[in-house]
């Protein structure tokens, strides 16, 4: 797995390219903790080359999710249709603080 750190809109975004799973969960962990450092409350997570994730990778957005949740939200960016089907499954979809964009374009609606 490799992680792109990136911004828009002076949010953080981390490009994740490869699997999310439980040897590579630690490094999400940590670089999803360093964007957050900065005392933004919004992050956002791009899935679109993330093929799977496994308990591991569901573990970290649980954890981020629950950091965030009270002042701000957790999004991740054009999911493939099995990760999505996974994070419905797990509920994070209905979490009022978790969105699921499909472009960039979509932050503001």
């Amino acid at each position: 797995m490799q992680i792109v750190k990136n911004r828009v809109d002076e949010i953080p975004l981390l490009h994740v390219v490869g699997d999310i799973d439980h040897e590579t969960a630690a490094e999400l962990s940590g670089a999803m903790n360093v964007a957050l450092e900065g005392g933004s409350s919004r992050i956002i997570l791009d899935l679109e080359q993330c093929p799977y994730i496994d308990s591991g990778g569901i573990s970290v957005i649980l954890q981020v999710l629950r950091r965030v949740k009270e002042t701000g939200w957790f999004a991740v960016l054009a999911p493939n249709t099995d990760v999505l089907r996974l994070l419905t499954l797990v509920g994070v979809t209905i979490d009022p603080a978790f969105r699921v964009l499909e472009t960039l374009d979509d932050i503001d609606s």
